[in-house]
């Protein structure tokens, strides 16, 4: 897969070539007139797993964080609404609910996020496996009628039958992602 970049400001071509150079990532930007053009190489296994572990990853900070928010926000608004000092106007109130409503949403989006990728690593599993079975169904039934016509000399054009190997590499289970799990602050 290729990334074609073209900067909105030309001059800044340079110092993003350098920040993807920089980045860790492993890219090799190429400088093409006004455009910069990315080589992006199809992830390894170790690759897909590393990248679903900082999805999940980040996908449970950000859960973390929401549930500590709303614990935050509601507790501000059950003090104050104790505290017959401190009134809470009626904006006040609204803006802590819809906090505490988004705030819902948003931790269902995540889990329903997680829930993709859980899919992905299924179709992942069963593409593999589907793979492994064509290359088994060459390997034991195609290429030894294939090697028949070639003892009876038929010409094949120099046409070599390619070499596929299995592949071994299995996706990584994701952990389940329950939005009832350390929800403290319902």
């Amino acid at each position: 897969s290729q990334l074609l970049c073209k900067p909105f400001d030309p001059s800044a071509k340079a110092a993003i070539i350098r920040a993807i150079e920089t980045s860790g990532l492993g890219l090799n930007p190429q400088a093409e007139g006004n455009q910069i053009r990315i080589n992006v190489p199809p992830p390894s296994a170790d690759r897909r797993k590393q990248l679903a572990s900082q999805v999940k990853k980040l996908a449970e900070e950000s859960r973390v964080s929401i549930r500590n928010e709303r614990r935050d926000a509601n507790k501000a608004i059950d003090l104050a609404k104790a505290d017959p000092k401190v009134k809470v106007s009626e904006d006040q109130a609204k803006g802590a609910a819809e906090i505490a409503r988004v705030a819902r949403e948003l931790y269902k989006r995540l889990a329903d996020m997680g829930g993709h990728v859980a899919g992905v690593g299924k179709a992942l599993t069963q593409a593999v496996e589907k793979y492994n079975q064509v290359v088994g169904s060459l390997e034991s039934r195609v290429l030894p009628q294939a090697r028949r016509f070639e003892a009876l000399g038929v010409d094949h054009e120099g046409k070599p039958m390619p070499e596929l190997p299995h592949v071994e590499a299995g996706v990584r289970p994701l952990a389940r992602l329950d939005p009832k799990a350390g929800d403290d602050a319902a």
